[in-house]
């Protein structure tokens, strides 16, 4: 149940599915450090509903909802990882469930942070992810794409003023640009198929190991990755062993090894699922490709190979399997979580 906190009644306004909230406003938590977004807080009884024009609508408890009326923001760099989740996240909840939820205390923000997409490896990459975002928003080769410049600037996590930089950049070779509305041109569209539509696509791609005398590896496959990934709206999944891609274009006899189909499948791929069961080097540097190229990827692992893995590797958070049905519901929780999913 809302209520009103002491707040001057004159500044409350009532919200039928709120109740009341205080129109007073503070900077966000989130984004208040780099874009000094202001925020309208719908006060409860054990924290506040608050609404940004950036980051969306995020649930906090009472200590953070201090914290805002303080003036207290995250650092930057967590900041706008943060943002972007929380907007990905407002923009497809329906209803409460749906929406970020930030609690005080360090552990709190670092679990929340394991969710968040990560801050591309190399700058440039920003500026594909705009292109990406303008593409989405356009329903067809031509149309106008509307935005609003701080949902925009979550989703590539960018300070405002950064984004409009590239989108400065970008004009007028990839696009034409207006205000808050942006054409892509005959260059920027195939700049897009360049990228194979990654950010908004439904392509994906599996990292592990084929060693055929493991079966652990074959049920994860074919029981845990792939029906997870086709429940959450991907196309089958390209993995270095599927019989289809044995042979190439060239009618050369398939070696198994790294080569220029996999790395452009990458490239490609909104997600890479990588699953360190029976931990191989190619696996990890199909990883470390996709995280240089800031590509989503979600690691898994077998119960039993977890203590083998290097020390750095233990380190990344991973859905930690045993049955291949557990990984499945697991991925399909994790792809949702992180706002990956195609389908609600």
């Amino acid at each position: 149940m809302w209520a009103v906190t002491g707040q001057c009644w004159e500044q409350l306004h009532i919200v039928p599915q709120f109740g009341c909230y205080d129109a007073c406003m503070s900077s966000c938590y989130l984004c208040g450090g780099f874009d000094g977004s202001r925020v309208e807080t719908h006060t409860g009884a054990e924290g506040a509903l608050v609404e940004c024009p950036r980051c969306g609508r995020y649930d906090v408890d009472e200590r953070v909802l201090k914290k805002i009326r303080r003036g207290e923001h995250l650092a930057e760099h967590e900041g706008l990882r943060l943002s972007a989740l929380a907007r990905r996240k407002s923009d497809s909840a329906e209803g409460f469930e749906g929406r970020l939820r930030i609690r005080e205390g360090e552990r709190a923000v670092q679990e929340l942070l394991k969710a968040a997409p990560r801050l591309p490896a190399m700058r440039a990459t920003h500026f594909d992810i705009v292109l990406l975002g303008l593409a989405d928003l356009a329903k067809h080769v031509g149309d106008v794409s509307v935005f609003k410049t701080e949902s925009l600037a979550a989703r590539a996590m960018l300070p405002k003023s950064a984004l409009n930089a590239v989108l400065r950049e970008l004009h007028p070779v990839l696009i034409e640009l207006g205000q808050e509305k942006a054409r892509l041109t005959h260059d920027g569209w195939r700049r897009v198929d360049e990228l194979g539509g990654r950010a908004t696509g439904d392509k994906a791609f599996v990292a592990m190991s084929f060693n055929e005398g493991d079966p652990r590896l074959w049920g994860a496959y074919e029981a845990g990755i792939r029906p997870a990934l086709t429940e959450c709206g991907f196309r089958p999944p390209f993995r270095v062993d599927d019989a289809e891609h044995h042979e190439p274009s060239d009618g050369e006899r398939f070696r198994e090894r790294i080569d220029d189909r996999f790395l452009a499948m990458i490239r490609a791929s909104r997600v890479v699922i990588v699953d360190a069961t029976d931990f191989r080097l190619n696996v990890a540097y199909e990883a470390g490709f996709a995280e240089g190229l800031g590509i989503e990827r979600v690691w898994t692992c077998h119960a039993a190979d977890v203590s083998g893995l290097p020390f750095d590797t233990r380190q990344i958070e991973q859905i930690v399997w045993e049955e291949p049905e557990e990984l499945r519901e697991r991925l399909v929780a994790r792809i949702k979580r992180r706002g990956l999913s195609r389908v609600l």
